[in-house]
């Protein structure tokens, strides 16, 4: 049983079924080049959820013990012992979901069966991908417009942890360049305000952004280079989450460092860790906060991995 962390001890399952819920929001060669923050954009309250639709209109929460599950799918370059979570869509059981699994997200917050897929239309490694699909019209889903893929809210036991994160993204030819910004990947505190760290997409750009504060939450927003269409773009994020001066929060793209800060890089109060959730959040749509020239977006993800502190590049890398 080799390659398994010891996790927290099972707790019973208990699954409520709610009709109708509606939830009220709140190493590759690396360059030197380094960006820094230069913008100041406001995001809506974000209040982690973990829910799932069955397709059926009906929603199942999960309150339950960490699963241990082997990860089989480590390339050679990697060593599995410093994994902690691998996806790669390639199983048939890729939407379904498990608390704290190595391989399975523990939610999806969705309104409709197209909004989180298993797709083989385009893909990084192996033949399978994670289609998202989110649509203006769509209903709200924890109260503003998502599609997304959630690890739970009790993932992360500790605060203050070092990891490695590495992901891989396909915006298909028709990604329409918006003013209007989305995340399309995000670290979420559990005190459920702005995300600490999350990636965006906006205005035909690739964003890092930061949220900070007490009171008064501000967040600022990092250019990271224009996106490509019809590519994949490969992301490795290494942080050290801290409230102090030891944070470090480090980006590279396509094997190029694009960005790196030192200091606190999250909120003090927590008792628990930040958590990862994938997938698109376009909260412009519901606040009007930016005018959107789309009322679609699709994108695709896969290769979705995290590292404990003992990882490093190549063990996360797409």
């Amino acid at each position: 049983m080799k390659n398994l962390r010891n996790f927290l001890s099972e707790k019973t399952i208990i699954c409520f079924f709610i009709s109708g819920i509606f939830l009220t929001s709140c190493q590759k060669d690396v360059s030197k080049s380094e960006s820094q923050p230069v913008a100041t954009e406001a995001l809506a309250p974000d209040t982690p959820t973990d829910i799932v639709e069955d397709n059926s209109g009906q929603y199942t929460t999960f309150s339950e013990g960490r699963i241990i599950d082997p990860i089989t799918t480590t390339g050679a370059a990697r060593t599995a012992s410093h994994l902690m979570f691998e996806y790669t869509v390639e199983s048939s059981s890729a939407l379904s979901v498990a608390l704290n699994s190595f391989t399975q997200y523990n939610s999806f917050a969705k309104c409709c069966s197209y909004s989180v897929q298993r797709s083989s239309s385009y893909h990084n490694t192996g033949s399978y991908s994670l289609r998202y699909e989110l649509n203006k019209s769509d209903g709200d889903v924890a109260g503003s417009k998502r599609s997304e893929a959630n690890l739970a809210t009790t993932y992360e036991p500790v605060l203050k942890v070092e990891r490695w994160y590495g992901m891989s993204f396909y915006l298909p030819s028709d990604y329409i360049t918006d003013p209007a910004p989305e995340i399309v990947t995000q670290w979420q505190s559990p005190k459920g305000v702005q995300p600490p760290l999350a990636i965006w997409t906006y205005n035909g750009n690739w964003l890092v952004a930061l949220s900070s504060g007490t009171t008064t939450i501000k967040t600022t927003t990092t250019s990271i280079g224009t996106y490509a269409k019809s590519a994949w773009t490969d992301f490795v994020v290494h942080v050290k989450w801290s409230t102090s001066t030891d944070g470090l929060i480090e980006v590279w793209k396509n094997g190029t460092k694009v960005f790196s800060k030192t200091g606190a890089n999250t909120y003090t109060g927590q008792t628990r860790g930040n958590y990862l959730k994938d997938g698109v959040y376009k909260w412009p749509w519901k606040s009007g906060t930016y005018a959107s020239n789309t009322t679609k977006r699709v994108f695709y993800l896969d290769d979705v991995r995290i590292g404990n502190n003992y990882a490093v590049y190549a063990d996360v890398a797409p």
